[in-house]
């Protein structure tokens, strides 16, 4: 370049790479095509081509150019598609491509370039839909899309563009239901016919009425010679259809609704809507998301939504459910319903299965290798195998009729429910990662051996039951066959502890045991046992609250038991 940098030869001109940053070569007689070169001036941050006679195709390369925010290609001959790597130029505020001979869609990329604020691709042969991703463009205040040959329905994800003051969609071959969304663009001032720039038109299309009322007056000519030959689908519950007119997906109470307003839908919220019946649902095949949740429904069928990630159909009435074909499912909440079989086998995708409340007698989760939360109390198993799912984290499998449980390849458990089941034995000594427990309410449940016990932070146990650090089966050789000779109390374990701790006693005889905690002046602060107990090796938990069930504050405790004649104190240090 004259500077002395390396350049770059546009149009018999040399430009510096490093030191051009503005390049207005507009009106100015050019010809030829734009050399792929041009993608060399990295620092260039506004370029205007406009007005000249460029031909050929826009090079790819304009890609490079990620500093622009300025960019004016209107009015010359180029042809061919816009390429993607126009989704490069992420910085972008103002895109004129209009006034030339361009052809092929419109590229989903062009949803990348958030900071448009104009957006013009007017008088061109472009073909195919608009992208939904054109909602991504929040910025735009002017969007022009006119004399084309766009085709299909305008997406509803153009209601996002709220900042529009200028939209022309006028002479293409728009077709379907203009959607409820464009009602969102406030700042838009409709006309039927063309008066000037600062209006905004939708004439000369073939959109079908009935028209959003925001705009019934002001779509001007239409062709509506084919609207009568959409393809509908049946929806008989009064409340699915009403939810899909609140939602703009419909427009009238008439047990149909035009099938290519749903069938592009990847996420739908129906909770809390009072439905009976999904018949239609069939019709939503691109669904990722379906909240149905809170119904009264008593089947679904989602066989034909096989794209399905999550589903949330908890507190209906469902008494079956057939999940089959939805083998990408992550999520599934169905609890609170009145299913008694459940089969997940297909559903390998699994991370989340909330299957609680219901009235499974078996559930099979061996297929499910990626859960991560398993919540399946208050159902009627009577037993449950996990040892497939080595990733779990959260089990909930209280409220059954559970008489064993085997958690030793659950490693990653952080929380475990147990709660009232017929459990025998527990051992968690291979679940280090354990924090939460509630094993309380299993009659037969008295030793529960644990690798530290001073790791569970948030227990529930009943009066009966204790954790162990050493083998269950020691500890419950020694009560059942050895009698202690003496009375005794020991040091509470750990101690110093947070906030569980473990007292152990001896008892040569039966007696009325009582054991209490006072702090350093005396006032009583936790009554822990006061019963008849029979002689034996005792043990009960301290979590560090008081008679209230309020977390105490660090410091020095004492805990006194009285057996009969027999009065002992010890203290301990609680630490937070």
């Amino acid at each position: 370049a004259d500077d002395g940098t390396e350049g770059v030869e546009l149009w018999g001109e040399c430009y510096s790479i490093e030191n051009t940053d503005s390049l207005d070569l507009s009106e100015s007689g050019l010809t030829g095509e734009i050399a792929p070169e041009i993608g060399n001036l990295t620092n260039l941050n506004y370029l205007s081509l406009r007005g000249n006679q460029l031909t050929g195709s826009i090079p790819s390369e304009i890609g490079n150019l990620t500093n622009l925010t300025n960019l004016d290609l209107g009015y010359n001959q180029f042809t061919g598609s816009i390429s993607s790597e126009i989704g490069n130029l992420t910085n972008l505020g103002y895109l004129n491509l209009g006034g030339n001979q361009l052809t092929g869609s419109i590229p989903s990329e062009i949803g990348n370039l958030t900071n448009l604020i104009s957006f013009y691709l007017y008088y061109n042969q472009l073909t195919g839909s608009i992208p939904s991703e054109i909602g991504n463009l929040t910025n735009l205040t002017g969007l022009d899309l006119a004399i084309n040959q766009l085709t299909g329905s305008i997406p509803p994800e153009i209601g996002n563009l709220t900042n529009l003051t200028v939209l022309s969609l006028v002479w293409n071959q728009l077709t379907g239901q203009i959607p409820e969304s464009i009602c969102e663009l406030t700042n838009l001032n409709w006309s039927p016919d063309l008066i000037d720039l600062d209006y905004s038109y939708l004439f000369n299309n073939q959109f079908c009425p009935p028209y959003p009322s925001c705009i019934e007056d002001y779509v001007g000519e239409q062709d509506t010679s084919n609207c009568a030959d959409l393809p509908t689908t049946y929806v008989p519950d009064d409340n699915f259809e009403q939810k899909l007119i609140d939602l703009g997906h419909d427009d009238v109470l008439d047990d149909y609704v035009v099938t290519e307003n749903v069938s592009a839908l990847t996420e739908i919220n129906l909770s809390s809507s009072s439905i009976a019946d999904l018949t239609g649902i069939e019709a939503f095949t691109m669904l990722t998301t379906l909240y149905a949740h809170n119904n009264q429904l008593a089947s679904i069928d989602v066989s034909a939504n096989t794209a399905l990630i999550v589903l949330f159909a908890y507190t209906n009435q469902l008494t079956s459910l057939d999940l089959s074909a939805n083998t990408a499912l992550n999520y599934l909440k169905i609890h609170t319903n009145q299913l008694t079989t459940l089969d997940v086998s297909a559903n390998t995708a699994l991370i989340d299965l909330f299957a609680y409340t219901n009235q499974l007698t078996s559930l099979d989760v061996s297929a499910n290798t990626a859960l991560t939360q398993l919540w399946v109390y208050a159902n009627q198993l009577t037993s449950l195998d996990v040892s497939a799912n080595t990733a779990l984290t959260y089990l909930h499998i209280g409220d059954n009729q559970l008489t064993s449980m085997d958690v030793s390849t659950n490693t990653e458990l952080t929380l475990l429910y147990v709660i009232t089941n017929q459990l025998t034995a527990l051992n968690l000594s291979a679940n280090t990662a354990l924090t939460t427990l509630d094993a309380s309410s299993n009659p037969d449940l008295t030793c529960i051996q644990v690798s530290d016990i001073s790791a569970i932070t948030s227990l529930t146990l009943s009066d009966w039951q204790f954790l162990s650090d050493v083998p269950c089966q020691t500890t419950s050789v020694l009560s059942e066959l050895l009698t202690p000779e003496v009375f005794a109390i020991h040091q509470n374990h750990p101690n110093p502890f947070n906030p569980i701790t473990q007292i152990k006693y001896d008892l040569p005889e039966d007696a009325l045991v009582t054991i209490n905690i006072y702090d350093v002046m005396g006032r009583s602060i936790k009554s822990l046992v006061n019963s008849n107990q029979s002689a034996g090796y005792r043990s009960i938990q301290w979590n560090a609250t008081n008679n209230t069930g309020q977390p105490v504050s660090a410091g020095l405790y004492l805990y006194t038991i009285q057996a009969g004649d027999h009065i002992h104190t010890k203290k301990m240090v609680l630490l937070k």
